[in-house]
């Protein structure tokens, strides 16, 4: 059997080595509608989205800046914080010692008025010294039981205690009102129990 093809032979239009008849016209032509009008929709939907999502970049850019400026500023606070601290630390250092020296402070008024209170009339002192816990009388009376007296008040105060002792004694003669008159000199010393027994 013989087929015969009896419809009108299509001619090629080559156009750059292109042959034209075999492209889809349709799909060009709605591609080009497409083209035209479509992308202006998009362009000014996608505008609208991109100046609405710049200024909420710009936002979070302007708090990112704001808490860069705070961070920096608590980081300053941090810096004065710590040296407070250690200052801090400093002082309760010196609190300590402070404490340790009210403890063992010397401070000898209690004392003072309780020799004061032990003199008895004929008794009077010359020199009080003090060295570091240890003091020392040096004085004069007429009369040695005087001197006993006043060291065995001395020795029954919460101040001292029995090694509160004599160390020397002697006899001297002044000159009182044109009168020779026979003295006592003499100087007791022993260590202090303490300055603040109440």
């Amino acid at each position: 059997m013989i087929e015969i093809n009896l419809a009108k032979k299509k001619t090629n239009i080559n156009f750059a080595g292109v042959d034209l008849t075999k492209l889809p016209f349709k799909a060009i032509a709605a591609a080009f509608v497409v083209k035209l009008f479509i992308p202006g929709f998009y362009e000014d939907t996608f505008k609208e989205k991109t100046v609405k999502y710049n200024s909420q970049i710009k936002t979070i850019k302007k708090k990112i800046d704001k808490i860069k400026k705070e961070e920096r500023r608590l980081a300053d606070l941090k810096e004065q914080i710590d040296g407070f601290k250690e200052k801090t630390k400093e002082l309760e250092k010196r609190s300590v010692q402070v404490e340790k020296i009210l403890q063992i402070k010397t401070n000898p008024n209690k004392l003072l008025e309780k020799i004061a209170r032990s003199l008895p009339e004929d008794v009077w002192l010359k020199t009080i010294g003090i060295r570091g816990n240890k003091l020392s009388l040096i004085g004069h009376s007429v009369s040695y039981q005087s001197i006993g007296l006043m060291m065995e008040q001395l020795r029954e105060s919460p101040f001292f205690d029995e090694r509160f002792k004599e160390e020397m004694q002697k006899n001297i003669e002044r000159q009182l009102d044109g009168e020779k008159v026979r003295l006592i000199e003499f100087k007791i010393s022993g260590p202090i129990v303490r300055y603040n027994p109440f």
